[in-house]
């Protein structure tokens, strides 16, 4: 661990899956998964100690020996013990279908699956990013999605008979069988990571899996970088991540330029829609000037990311654009300066996208026709000027609108001479054959283009990333008409001269050395400069990084620039070069310090490319350097070299045939080198590591220690197949060509046109080449008769070459595979044969049916309708003829199945209790000789066992009978159950007699009830009621002496019925009445008059008037006129009779009362003064005409007379008589005085 060192992001990725094995003739193989991806960040460390790095390396493809194997662990790890730091799995190998990306659930990764395959061609593997596309018919399926740096990506999936799956991110691409006849090497990965491609049959190996990744990122407290070339996004870093410098001694400002990340481009949807993305908008651009800080403080720098550009990774996985990060400088809590990230263009499936505003809300372009389902293309990204993006007005994407230029801001303060643009807006991706919009000045990514896709990044910081375009999409390739990736932000601060404290003026003295003697001409040369001080800064700290030529205070080795130039001769190298006689080459070039402190900086001139053609050319290099060192500049007399004229490079294209149908002959390119000669060597931190073949001589070149987005990996190397003709391929194929193709083809079927002692490598091995496009006169349609047509390239960079086309000369076109596949029929046991039999033919191109066969296919069997169950007879079918096919017949079979018919049980009917019947069975539906036997006489009879599930104690009601276990050797049985019929037995109930009394209520009579089974009885039987027992015609009128049927009814059980037996009757009783004779009053000597009585009890509302057979009572006293008061005879009735009744009497009494005696006194006279006069009276009244009898007081009279009494009338009155019988009324007399 490097001094000062306190922790680390470690970025891992395990050794990619190999691809899958196919089947010899009907599959391919699935792509392999990638190896998992592992981000450990702050991992604590210690400066000086020691880690240990293992890479994984890439599994095996499959192949005839031994199936492919996973993908090795990537690890790091620490100590005695050792402890692991960080780990990523490798990736899971292809079988048919795609293998999984590296991970396990239980360490919190899970693994993102392969796709399925189809019947001819294997699904991709899983990516790190996304998991694999499933084959597409005849098409290998797609590679998972990877990362943004282009590794971790899945392998794609052989094809047998249509187009392999491309490799995503490193994935290697599936084979076809063509492929597997020029290079047992075919589908390796391309990055680390990567899952191997699937072969293209059994015949072919499966690509290895790329090596595993490891990137490694130190976090240290340095100082700030004054200018130079500042801080950039570093995609290996954690997601908004920042990092700390300390401000140097002396500073009390700094100017702080920040750019914003680009947005992401938006996606362009499938192929079958002509959708097209808009461009990321660009990241705004922020100058901050003057702003306040304390030396020895420290900064806090996040860059913002690049947006990501959406991306399609398998059906339905659609991973949306984002907008770009922000980038921001704060100062603990307080926010310095900062730039907000461009907003993403979108478009997704069924939308055409408009562009992303940028940072600043300048406004992305608009769609063109969003409303046409064919498409427009989408706008541009707004970019970081005042202007906003055009819309877009074709089916062509706009450009993205301009970024910003740093010195023209308003206050550019300490960046006036910055005249960088940054922050320009992605161009919009294009719907129609034509290129897609042009990214904006200042780093926006191009649209995507017809011809291209998935190259479409933004290429300066703040840079909005490229609309996609569903255009050019190869078929099984994954990802297809992706938007770019936004460019990442960007800081950089500038302190004032003299901010740092100053120092003493230092000489320098510089020294250069050409990177070789002697290139081809269009090649590129590199030069470096060493400068070295005199002498160091006094007490210099440590820098973080480079700077540009801005005054600064001493405080480490030089900074500045170097200014190069070159002399040029065509025939004579020349001796001198200077500032005068030289010519300038570009702008001067930041100085590097690779190890502060030493007192020496660099400054590389970096793949120069010669502009004045063959001949000698001589470099200078003049450093200027601050206000405290000195610049110098070298000799340039050991700078010397020459341009040769450049060498052939052999073009050779991955397949010279077509298949009739084919909509294109669209060959992929590729370059063919002699087997002495090796690729050029390619360094990892220029562009990714070849994994093509190359010859045993040729050495593998050993991955540098790389601190920072290089990483580590491992380069697979393999033997080429020696030979690409047919010839060369395993006897099966060859006698497969020979059977299948008739005529046959001839041997340059499968050739790749490379000659024997030559072997192909892929362009990236010559990366200052761009390759040709190479096509034929070949349209859809053409017939095989036409072939073979002549192939023609062009376009193209040879670079430091001259493109020899050699052995690309012809192309043919192959007869299309038609498949007659019979189909299976079955029949019954004793069916007749099912002629004609039918067939179906697939493979047909160009919407042709079974009318272009000239003589149509038969198909026949051996099969007779007395065949055995379960025989089984081959459908073959022949003879079919068509021009442009060839036609593979397939097997079917006539399957003999057994005959259903229908094996009975007859119905059975018992009653509860009884013993179980004899079950029986019967058989329908036999077929020929079988129908006149007995079930018995079949082949292979066995008989089923048939009956109920009944027991004497079973309930009533209907319970299946059923037959199982029957067998035959031409039937099958199906069985019809029978029906057992339960019903229930009868209970015996013999009513008892009842009697009531007349008018009363109905009388329930008793029953008793017998017949019970199984040892019940009421208590016991399920659901008894009893029965009840009445006279149905009884009614409280119906009248004494009618005898009345008594009947019983109601009862009910679940077992039993109720049935009754003998008979009895309701008697009616009569109701008793009373009859009470009515008491009488008379007077003494009176007759007693007639006798009354009264009837209670009596029912129904009668009286004594309305009782059928009604005898009054006689009621009688022993009274007389003669009976005296006081005496009370009785008064009783008798002899009363009535049909419902009967009676008794209550007898009443005779009250005697007095009879009434009236006294009249005699009226009389007297003279006044004289004796009053004798008083008399008359008693009238008595009865019986006879006196008083009993004892009887006479009553008396008398007036108030005396002698003295006046002259007048007086009253005379009586009183006091009394009677036993009678009763006395008295009247008045007058008295007359005189």
């Amino acid at each position: 661990m490097p001094t000062g060192v306190t922790t680390m992001a470690m970025v891992l990725i395990g050794g990619g899956g190999g691809g899958g094995l196919g089947e010899e003739e009907s599959a391919g193989g699935g792509g392999g998964g990638a190896g998992q991806f592992t981000l450990c960040a702050d991992v604590p460390v210690t400066a000086g100690e020691t880690i240990s790095l293992t890479v994984g390396d890439g599994g095996a493809g499959g192949t005839a020996a031994a199936i492919a194997a996973a993908g090795g662990t990537t690890t790091i790890e620490a100590g005695a013990g050792p402890t692991v730091l960080c780990g990523a799995l490798g990736g899971n190998p292809g079988t048919l279908t795609g293998g999984a990306s590296g991970g396990a659930v239980a360490s919190g990764v899970t693994p993102l699956d392969g796709g399925a395959e189809s019947a001819s061609a294997g699904g991709g593997g899983g990516g790190v990013g996304g998991a694999g596309a499933p084959a597409d018919g005849i098409n290998g399926g797609g590679g998972g999605m990877g990362l943004e740096f282009g590794s971790g990506g899945g392998g794609g999936g052989g094809s047998i008979t249509g187009f392999p799956g491309l490799g995503s991110d490193g994935g290697g691409d599936g084979s076809t069988v063509g492929a597997c006849a020029t290079s047992a090497a075919n589908g390796l990965a391309t990055t680390g990571g990567g899952g191997g491609g699937g072969s293209g049959s059994g015949f072919c190996d499966g690509g290895s899996g790329g090596s595993g990744i490891i990137v490694l990122q130190f976090a240290a407290a340095v100082p700030c970088v004054d200018g130079g070339l500042g801080y950039n996004f570093d995609i290996s870093a954690p997601p908004d991540s920042s990092v700390s410098c300390i401000v140097p001694d002396g500073a009390t400002t700094v100017d702080i330029l920040a750019v914003g990340g680009g947005g992401g481009g938006g996606y362009a949807g499938d192929i079958t829609f002509a959708y097209a993305g808009g461009g990321g908008g660009g990241g705004d651009v922020v100058v901050c000037a003057d702003v306040p800080v304390t030396a020895g403080g420290t900064l806090s720098l996040t860059v913002g990311a690049g947006g990501s550009g959406t991306a399609l990774n398998g059906p339905e996985q659609i991973y949306p654009a984002t907008a770009g990060g922000v980038t921001q400088v704060k100062d603990g809590a307080t926010d310095l300066c900062s730039a907000l990230g461009g907003v993403a263009g979108s478009g997704e499936t069924g939308d055409t996208g408009a562009g992303g505003a940028s940072g600043n809300n300048n406004v992305g372009g608009a769609a063109f026709d969003v409303t046409n389902p064919t498409g427009g293309a989408g706008g541009g990204g707004g970019g970081g000027a005042a202007l906003a993006a055009a819309d877009a007005t074709s089916g062509c994407g706009t450009a993205g609108g301009a970024g910003q230029q740093v010195s023209a801001l308003a206050s550019p303060g300490l960046f006036s001479d910055l005249n960088s643009f940054f922050g320009g807006g992605g161009g919009g991706g294009s719907s129609s054959e034509c290129n897609g919009g042009l990214g904006g000045v200042g780093g926006g990514g191009a649209g995507m283009t017809a011809a291209t896709w998935g190259d479409q990044v933004g290429t300066a910081p703040g840079g909005g990333g490229g609309g996609g375009s569903p255009v050019g999409c190869a078929p099984g390739g994954s990802p297809c008409g992706n938007g770019g990736g936004g460019f990442g932000g960007y800081i950089e601060l500038r302190f004032p001269a003299g901010g740092g404290g100053g120092g003493a003026t230092i000489s320098t003295s510089i020294v250069t050395q050409v990177s070789d003697v002697s290139i081809l001409e269009a090649g590129t040369i590199s030069d470096t400069a060493t400068i070295t001080a005199a002498a160091p800064c006094p007490s210099a700290p440590t820098p973080a990084s480079p700077t540009l030529n801005d005054p600064a205070p001493c405080v480490g080795d030089p900074t500045g620039t170097v200014q190069w130039y070159y002399c040029y001769d065509s025939t004579t190298a020349p001796t001198s070069c200077d500032e005068t006689s030289g010519t300038a080459i570009d702008t001067p070039i930041n100085v590097v310090d690779e190890t502060p402190g030493d007192s020496i900086v660099t400054a590389e001139l970096v793949d120069w490319s010669p502009v004045d053609g063959a001949g000698y050319y001589l470099f200078h290099a003049v450093y200027s350097g601050d206000d405290n060192f000195i610049g110098s500049a070298d000799d340039g007399t050991d700078e010397a070299f020459e341009v040769v004229a450049p060498e052939h490079l052999h073009v050779c294209v991955d397949k010279l045939y077509v298949v009739y149908g084919a909509s294109a002959y669209t060959p992929k390119v590729y370059y063919c080198v002699p087997d002495e000669v090796c690729p050029p060597i390619t360094s990892p931190g220029s562009a990714p590591i070849s994994v093509d073949p190359k010859p045993d001589d040729c050495d593998e070149d050993d991955s540098p220690i790389s601190d920072g987005s290089d990483g580590y990996s491992t380069v697979s190397g393999g033997k080429v197949v020696e030979s690409g003709m047919v010839s060369a391929l395993p006897d099966p194929w060859i006698t497969n060509f020979e059977t299948v193709f008739d005529p046959p083809i001839g041997p340059m079927h499968f050739e790749h046109g490379i000659p024997d002692g030559w072997h192909k490598v892929h362009p990236s091995d010559y990366p200052d080449t761009t390759p040709p496009t190479c096509s034929s006169e070949y349209v859809q349609g053409d017939g095989v008769s036409m072939s073979p047509m002549p192939i023609t390239c062009e376009g193209g960079d040879a670079g430091p070459y001259v493109f020899d086309y050699e052995f690309v000369t012809e192309m043919y076109i192959h007869p299309a595979m038609l498949t007659v596949r019979p189909k299976d029929q079955h029949v019954r046991y004793g069916d007749d044969e099912p002629s004609p039999y039918t067939y179906t033919i697939k493979g047909f191109k160009l919407g042709e049916t079974a009318t272009v066969l000239d003589v149509l296919p038969t198909c026949d069997s051996d099969y007779t309708s007395s065949a055995d169950a379960g025989m089984k007879f081959d459908i073959t079918c022949s003879g079919g003829v068509a021009d442009n096919y060839t036609l593979k017949y397939r097997l079917a079979h006539v399957h003999v199945d057994r005959r259903k018919v229908d094996l009975r049980a007859p119905d059975r009917v018992v009653k509860y209790g009884d013993p179980a019947p004899a079950y029986g069975m019967s058989v329908f539906g036999l077929v020929g000789p079988d129908a006149a036997v007995a079930p018995s006489q079949l082949k292979g009879f066995s008989a089923p066992v048939c009956g109920a599930a009944y027991t004497a104690g079973t309930p009533a009601g209907t319970y299946p009978i059923n037959c199982v276990g029957g067998d035959s050797a031409n039937y099958e049985f199906v069985m019809s159950a029978g029906t057992l019929t339960v019903q229930k037995a009868a209970l015996k109930v013999t009513p008892g007699t009842a009697t009531v009394t007349y008018g009363g209520s109905a009388p329930v009579a008793t029953a008793t009830v017998t017949g019970f089974l199984n040892g019940q009885n009421p208590a016991t039987a399920a659901g008894y009621r009893a029965p009840r027992c009445t006279a149905a015609a009884y009614t409280p009128a119906s009248n004494v002496g009618s005898p009345l049927p008594i009947t019983c009814t109601g009862g009910s059980a679940t077992n039993y019925t109720f049935e009754q037996v003998g008979s009895s009757n309701l008697t009616v009783t009569k109701a008793a009445a009373v009859v009470k004779a009515a008491a009488k009053t008379v007077t003494y000597g009176s007759a007693p008059g007639a006798y009354g009585y009264t009837v209670t009890g009596l029912l129904n509302g009668q009286t004594g008037g309305t009782l059928g057979g009604l005898v009054a009572p006689i009621c009688a006293s022993s009274y007389t006129a003669l009976t005296a008061v006081g005496v009370t005879p009785a008064v009783t009735c008798a002899g009363a009779s009535s049909t419902n009744y009967t009676f008794s009497y209550v007898a009443a009494q005779v009250t005697v009362g007095k009879a009434t005696l009236t006294v009249t006194p005699n009226s009389l006279s007297v003279t006044r003064g004289s004796a009053a006069p004798a008083y008399t009276y008359t008693v009238t009244g008595f009865p019986n005409g006879v006196g008083p009898v009993g004892s009887y007081t006479a009553p008396k009279c008398a007036s108030g007379y005396s002698t003295k009494t006046a002259v007048g009338s007086y009253s005379i009155s009586c009183s006091g008589g009394s009677a036993a019988n009678d009763a006395f009324v008295y009247r008045t007399a007058s008295l007359a005085v005189r």
